[in-house]
């Protein structure tokens, strides 16, 4: 009838006869040039590393990012020179695309079902772009966010980091 699908029988649960769609939970840590995103299929379960990406633009120097390095301009208050480049704006932007990028990749996980919620990690420069690139769909369901960068560590040393529960018991 719907065809075969491993990975929506994989995220089934058999509760009292009824099939009922599980939580997969997806740990997402990241700066401005790599995220890695994680799995756990519990609340108080452990880390599995599902994906990483990088965005190679943002680990360029900054020379490399502007073709042209700017000039030097003279100061007429202090009588110094200062350097006149956009670089620092160049890697900024180069943040933001990648934020856009991440955004895109959690938005088509959510669409395709692979989990129901998400934590994100991140350092807090980059944690504020994620969040303004974030689609809305995408927001609901953000049940945890910690400002830091924690992109280095292994899944167990990441997993030490966050809460025992990575989703609140529900209040009734």
């Amino acid at each position: 009838m719907y065809g075969s699908n491993d990975n929506l029988k994989s995220n089934l649960a058999c509760k009292h006869g009824e099939y009922t769609i599980m939580a997969t939970i997806w740990i997402v840590s990241a700066d401005s040039n790599r995220a890695r995103i994680f799995e756990a299929q519990s609340a108080s379960g452990s880390l599995q590393e599902r994906e990483a990406l990088v965005h190679p633009e943002s680990r360029l120097p900054e020379r490399s990012l502007s073709s042209d390095a700017g000039g030097r301009r003279q100061s007429r208050v202090t009588g110094g020179s200062h350097g006149v480049d956009e670089a620092g704006k160049l890697h900024e932007q180069q943040a933001q695309q990648f934020a856009r990028e991440l955004a895109m990749t959690l938005k088509k996980g959510w669409q395709k079902r692979h989990y129901g919620h998400l934590v994100l990690v991140a350092a807090p420069r980059f944690l504020g772009l994620l969040r303004d690139a974030l689609d809305e769909g995408v927001k609901k369901h953000v049940r945890l966010e910690l400002a830091k960068d924690l992109t280095k560590l292994n899944a167990t040393e990441l997993r030490d980091h966050l809460p025992k529960r990575l989703i609140p018991r529900r209040q009734s």
